[in-house]
């Protein structure tokens, strides 16, 4: 009974303290996720136009088994918290050191051209990938050509409790230059807790620290072919609270669980994020861990006073500059995101289908940090990687920071309708039509997003992506493997839709396994490449018409036209190329066409990657 009475305890506090979070102003839970890579050094001081996309973040973390042939041997829908899969034993009390991990390692070539050729040039180039589908921090990013990852999770504990410390990080140094902020060192710790109760059909378990909660999951075992989440991740310093009841005589589970947690944002003075609380709750319901309902609620909110005391100096912000982003009059921020999902696992069926809708609603929510990484997006306000550089704001923001009047200022909403299907042939039949271990794997997923905000360009907005993956398990070692994805970032330009198409050879040791080596080729379509932005004497004319919208003394700020966004775009936060010269002016669509030195630094059209990944 003595083991009892402190989790009594535990449950108390914790529910004490989310009803006092309650009660007062609602508090925002950072959520940490994979910390955005500083950007290459700018050469002649800070540049608007990097002031906005000043971060590249990689995709994050998978401990879930991620190669394809190696889709594990439960049934069971995991569970919210319980994502990591420690080594413990319940059935002992002795302390006990456990490790898992996972890797993603590629090797990643755009194939590209010179239009014009100087002595002892090739007109073919080779080059890291210059593709739109690149930022995973941005709506438009996809599975195709992932980035390097890694992460490295040791515990020790017992059945009752369990301490655990992650390494993670990306961007393997000794292939490529080291990038300040892609290698995390310790980015996660926390104590878990799952005490013995004196009932036999509950459970309860209890997660303290820094740790990673992933709520609206497409994938069985990951976060979809999308790889993000429809209500959140979330990146905060908190606690998280889940009880589960099994029903007596109905093989019904109920589960309820609550959690507060804070962000501490990016401290630069570019990033209009501020110190943010989080509370989020949750219920769920599973039948015969096949079948499982779940509804969420995610609140996050700053309420932190500016840290500017005085004018700031002139190469900081033009004299014009209207800074919105971090003036002390500047309202509170808020960031909701609700919804339901429900989830089936029934391979013996018709396979895995996840069905959700969600909706983010925003309120000056600039100053919201990534206490929740939400549909592609880091927090509310984070640089232009959050949802209000996503979703709210237009191009005419994003390139003219402030200076354009409607801007939403984080005000907004996105409704979200996402799917996803996985079936395999031989299950559908009873037994596969190809042969003794051969077998068809067939995915198909989409989203679909409305946007209303205070910017009247983006009001109204909608964004659709679709796509399918097919795998043919053919021999034990080898599978041959296609994916198609079809984007439309704006519904106002088709000319920015681009599609992808990736052939690939899966190599591994066997059907069920832990690692796999992917050769893979992408071919990018896009309705149009290029902009038609003339030449380069139109665009300096551009610069100096009524379309500048502000200027510094070395600077000219200059708001896209029609003929500018009737295009491919860039990410909001563009990846920075690498080499001589690199800054994410480069994907600057009016410098696409320009022949500065032959440059012609346009989208890739071909990629090809070998691309290594194991789970342990």
């Amino acid at each position: 009974m003595r083991r009892y009475f402190p989790v009594t305890v535990l449950g108390i506090f914790a529910v004490s303290s989310v009803g006092k979070a309650q009660a007062v102003e609602p508090s925002e839970v950072t959520l940490e996720e994979a910390k955005p890579a500083t950007e290459a050094s700018q050469p002649s001081g800070p540049k608007l136009g990097d002031v906005k996309a000043a971060k590249s973040v990689d995709e994050g973390s998978k401990s879930e088994p991620t190669t394809e042939s190696a889709k594990a041997k439960s049934t069971e829908i995991p569970k919210s918290i319980g994502s990591y899969a420690g080594p413990v034993s319940r059935d002992e009390d002795s302390w006990h050191f456990g490790y898992s991990g996972y890797l993603r390692a590629p090797m990643r070539t755009g194939i590209g051209r010179r239009d014009v050729t100087l002595p002892g040039q090739s007109s073919t180039t080779f080059h890291a990938p210059l593709v739109p589908d690149d930022q995973y921090l941005s709506w438009q990013s996809t599975k195709h050509n992932r980035r390097d990852w890694a992460e490295l999770f040791f515990s020790y504990g017992n059945s009752w409790a369990k301490g655990v410390v992650a390494l993670q990080g990306f961007n393997f140094t000794d292939a490529s230059a080291y990038q300040n902020g892609s290698q995390f060192g310790i980015g996660q710790g926390w104590i878990e807790l799952t005490p013995s109760l004196p009932w036999e059909n509950v459970r309860l378990s209890a997660k303290v620290g820094s740790f990673w909660n992933r709520y609206g999951q497409m994938g069985q075992w990951d976060a979809g072919e999308y790889d993000t989440y429809l209500f959140g991740r979330t990146h905060v310093m908190g606690e998280t609270l889940r009880l589960e009841m099994d029903l007596p005589a109905q093989p019904i589970t109920i589960g309820i669980e609550d959690g507060v947690g804070a962000k501490r944002p990016d401290a630069q003075i570019y990033n209009s994020a501020r110190y943010t609380l989080l509370h989020h709750a949750h219920a769920d319901l599973t039948w015969d861990n096949r079948i499982r309902f779940g509804a969420h609620f995610l609140h996050s909110f700053s309420q932190e006073e500016a840290r500017f005391t005085g004018p700031q100096p002139a190469w900081v912000y033009p004299s014009n500059y209207v800074n919105l982003y971090n003036n002390a009059a500047q309202p509170d921020g808020r960031m909701m995101v609700f919804g339901g999902e429900v989830r089936m696992d029934m391979p013996d069926v018709f396979g895995y289908l996840y069905l959700g809708v969600s909706h983010i609603a925003l309120k000056d929510a600039i100053t919201i940090a990534p206490a929740i990484e939400v549909l592609h997006s880091y927090g509310g306000g984070e640089f232009n990687m959050g949802v209000t550089g996503n979703y709210l704001d237009s191009e005419q923001c994003r390139w003219g920071i402030m200076q354009y009047a409607n801007c939403s200022g984080g005000n907004g909403g996105v409704t979200t309708f996402a799917g996803q299907y996985v079936g395999k042939i031989g299950d559908l039949l009873g037994r596969s039509p190809f042969g003794e271990g051969q077998d068809l794997t067939l995915k198909l997923y989409g989203m679909y997003n409305h946007v209303t905000s205070r910017d009247p360009v983006n009001n109204g907005l909608n964004k659709l992506k679709v796509g399918t993956d097919v795998l043919f398990d053919a021999y034990d070692a080898l599978a041959f493997a296609a994916r198609f994805d079809y984007l439309a970032p704006n519904s106002r330009y088709k000319n920015q839709n681009f599609a992808i198409l990736s052939p690939r050879l899966v190599f591994r040791s066997s059907l069920v396994t832990h690692e796999q080596v992917a050769l893979q080729y992408s071919h990018y379509f896009y309705a149009k490449r290029e902009c038609d932005v003339g030449t380069p004497s139109d665009v300096q004319a551009a610069r100096t018409s009524t379309n500048t919208i502000g200027s510094d003394s070395s600077w000219v700020f200059v708001n896209p036209t029609a003929a500018e966004l009737n295009c491919v775009q860039p990410p909001p936060s563009p990846v920075t190329p690498d080499g001589f010269g690199a800054s994410t002016e480069n994907q600057d669509i009016r410098l696409r066409g320009m022949p500065v030195t032959g440059a012609h630094l346009r989208p890739d059209v071909n990629v090809v990657s070998i691309e290594a990944s194991m789970w342990w």
